[in-house]
């Protein structure tokens, strides 16, 4: 009685040949091939879990923040608003800029790290949060700049928050935009 149920003679999770239509006759797959491949998928996820798992366990049981987070990763060298970028350097840089410049950019550069990192600039207009992007500081590159449109509605006080990744604010910029 190899997988057959008892009162039927057929083979488990199989229909009836009288209840199956002309499509499943023709695309039945036999149970003896579907199974092996069954274990292997879950003997397969089953090891990707454990394999994972401990090292994931392992790093946080030390103390040790994941790869992305390190404190060498997220130095801040140099943070400033300015008109533009070029060349990847800052241009122009200031604390009060002009409504018809149109787009303001804050750029900021790290001491040079070993790994790619996230870095975090939030964007305040009047104390609300008006943007969050978040860049990557690939090496061996260390600088990132982010940039907003200006619009007549934009004038006024404005701080731009640098952050890691973990949300540490590691520097904060305050400008104003006027007519």
């Amino acid at each position: 009685m190899d997988n057959q149920c008892s009162y039927h003679g057929l083979m488990e999770n199989e229909v009836p040949e009288f209840m199956a239509t002309d499509m499943e006759k023709r695309n039945r797959i036999p149970m003896a091939t579907i199974r092996p491949l069954m274990r292997a998928f879950y003997v397969a996820a089953l090891m990707g879990v454990l394999c994972l798992t401990p090292l994931q366990s392992f790093s946080q049981q030390n103390g040790q923040p994941p790869p992305s987070e390190t404190a060498e990763a997220t130095v801040l060298k140099e943070a400033m608003m300015c008109e533009s970028i070029r060349d990847g350097l800052p241009v122009n840089a200031g604390i009060v800029f002009s409504i018809r410049q149109g787009r303001i950019f804050c750029f900021t550069s790290f001491a040079p790290a070993s790994q790619r990192t996230a870095i975090h600039h939030k964007w305040f207009h009047r104390g609300q949060l008006t943007n969050n992007q978040r860049l990557w500081v690939h090496p061996p590159l260390s600088a990132v700049a982010s940039s907003i449109q200006l619009r007549e509605a934009d004038k006024g006080a404005w701080q731009v928050e640098v952050t890691n990744n973990s949300g540490k604010i590691l520097k904060v910029l305050r400008f104003s935009v006027v007519d």
